[in-house]
């Protein structure tokens, strides 16, 4: 490798390591979802097995189907928790120190997968379209611009991208360049082998071996979240084209189909099939039913200029709005670059894409961090279209059409890359991190020996349960187990959200459960009160991070 491709590779990984390592646990607040699969994640590190039960309490209670998403990412989390040994680890306390570093190394392996998905898309673009330069934006947009701070969180959708974009290189590397044609027959002139059959052998076994691989990769991306379903034609199209052979593309098929049924065969061998198809089928087909597509609302949600996106409707176009709002550069340049695509009949492109949106509009259930599966195709497709511009300016030139490539990535990257420190700067998280810190403090300060039942969001519950061995720490749903007479109810998202008589909310709820967490609040006093106004900075264009869950929050107590 040279100087030059040695600074090509490094540049973007340096900057990817920044916008996606520092400040973890500052920016961007916590999502609901994150509790969930951490939690999930413990479930299965302290042997309990890959289904846990109380996620049938982490939705809306139309469906009570504990299965949602298979199991891989869980299983994933859990063996990478196993390797680090956390949580124990970090050493728990009930400080707000402790409680932050419980969450700061989940994150922090979030930023790695992220530095890793860099260095994916860089050997893609440069494998695929024979360009460093290329290369070279693609993984630098992808570090720096300002919708990737998506990849800080804990979601499932971060967990499989390094899964789906391997299995997307290995499909790419079946098919051989000159520069590995004319080294192999140096090798084979160099050892003698001029035994033609000998070469067939090496090529065959080769095939087979990155056809598994990437098939394997796939198999696990699906294994963890179904939708990724999309990438199938754009892997299988790579297969089949790089290897011009039906039965590669079957080999490749056998792990793609067999690793993610692992999940109905758990079902099945439990006797919870039943409700892993009334889960399935929810997800699918009535999920998006909860009012979420109903025009007044989407008019009432998408015209309010301070709209969370976590309350956007959740039709793909509509969610686009808050892709566009989080970061209009990248994906303007991104839609023209697609359009480009479509005309050069680049199908990697387009079969990335396509499936995804059409996908997207059939399930009608297409929130923001969604897009995450998208994001690498963005950027592949700015970065070519920014290459293709300067071959066309600079026709005859091969220097200066490399120089304005580079002067142009300069500019948006540095945009992307002064926009995200703008936001990754801030500490949108105290707020949360505090108040479970204080609802540890009075649980563990009072010594009660196990005798109380804390009601708490999903993304705290797994705190008390699986951190400080709370037997009755209960999820925000879940209130009706109540088993101890002593009370601490924690007013966070969650309990704002399923108490809320909005008749536009996402989520059906439970009348009976409404009712008691009602009762449970009007017969219980404040201990604590937290109220934090946002700090994303003003001048910050894109309004949509501003979406922390952070006023009003309490902790009541019977006692």
């Amino acid at each position: 490798m040279t100087r030059t491709s040695f600074f090509l590779v490094l540049t973007p990984l340096i900057l990817s390591a920044f916008t996606h390592l520092f400040n973890p646990v500052g920016f961007p607040c916590l999502h609901a979802d994150e509790g969930k699969y951490v939690r999930r994640a413990l479930h299965v590190l302290a042997g309990l097995g890959p289904q846990d039960p109380s996620s049938r309490f982490d939705h809306g209670q139309k469906s009570t189907s504990s299965y949602d998403h298979p199991h891989f990412g869980q299983i994933l989390l859990a063996g990478l928790f196993r390797i680090i040994g956390y949580p124990s680890s970090v050493d728990p306390s009930p400080t707000i120190q402790s409680i932050e570093m419980l969450y700061m190394v989940p994150r922090i392996l979030m930023g790695i997968f992220a530095v890793v998905d860099t260095f994916l898309i860089y050997k893609i673009v440069e494998r695929r379209y024979s360009t460093k330069t290329g290369a070279f934006i693609a993984s630098t947009l992808f570090a720096v611009m300002p919708i990737t701070w998506l990849m800080r969180r804990i979601y499932l959708d971060s967990l499989l991208m390094p899964f789906v974009l391997s299995s997307i290189l290995f499909a790419i590397y079946l098919k051989r360049n000159n520069d590995v044609i004319i080294s192999d027959k140096v090798n084979y002139n160099v050892g003698n082998l001029k035994n033609s059959g000998i070469k067939n052998a090496y090529e065959k076994n080769r095939n087979i071996i990155l056809t598994l691989i990437s098939g394997i990769f796939l198999g696990l991306a699906i294994y963890t979240k179904v939708p990724v379903i999309t990438m199938i034609p754009l892997v299988g199209f790579l297969i089949y084209t790089n290897s011009k052979s039906f039965k590669t593309l079957g080999i490749w098929l056998i792990p793609v189909i067999l690793v993610p049924l692992l999940w109905p065969a758990y079902a099945l061998s439990v006797g919870q099939f039943d409700e892993w198809l009334d889960g399935v089928l929810w997800q699918a087909t009535e999920r998006s039913e909860t009012g979420v597509t109903n025009p007044i609302r989407s008019l009432i949600l998408c015209s309010a200029s301070n709209v969370s996106p976590d309350l956007c409707p959740t039709g793909v176009f509509k969610s686009i709005r808050s892709v566009i709002m989080m970061d209009p550069v990248l994906v303007v340049i991104g839609l023209i670059g697609i359009a480009f695509a479509t005309i050069r009949r680049d199908y990697l492109i387009l079969l990335w894409v396509v499936p995804f949106f059409i996908f997207s509009y059939l399930i009608q259930w297409t929130l923001y961090f969604h897009f995450i599966l998208v994001l690498p195709v963005f950027c592949i497709a700015s970065a070519l279209l920014i290459v293709d511009i300067s071959n066309k300016i600079m026709k005859k030139n091969e220097v200066y059409q490399k120089l304005l490539s580079f002067v142009i990535i300069s500019a948006i990257g540095l945009f992307g890359l002064t926009s995200t420190v703008l936001i990754i700067t801030t500490n949108a998280f105290f707020v949360q991190i505090a108040h479970v810190a204080l609802a540890v403090q009075n649980i563990e300060s009072n010594d009660h020996n196990d005798d109380t039942t804390i009601i708490t969001a999903p993304e705290y519950s797994w705190i008390f349960k699986y951190i400080f061995n709370k037997t009755h720490a209960l999820q925000t749903r879940d209130s009706s187990g109540i088993r101890t007479d002593k009370i601490l109810l924690m007013v966070d998202r969650s309990y704002l959200s399923v108490t809320s008589k909005d008749p536009l909310k996402i989520e059906q709820e439970d009348p009976k459960q409404v009712e008691s967490l009602l009762n449970i609040y009007n017969s219980t006093h404040t201990i604590a009160s937290l109220d934090y106004s946002d700090k994303t900075p003003e001048n910050y264009p894109y309004t949509n991070v501003k979406n922390c869950p952070s006023e009003n929050l309490q902790i009541k107590t019977n006692y």
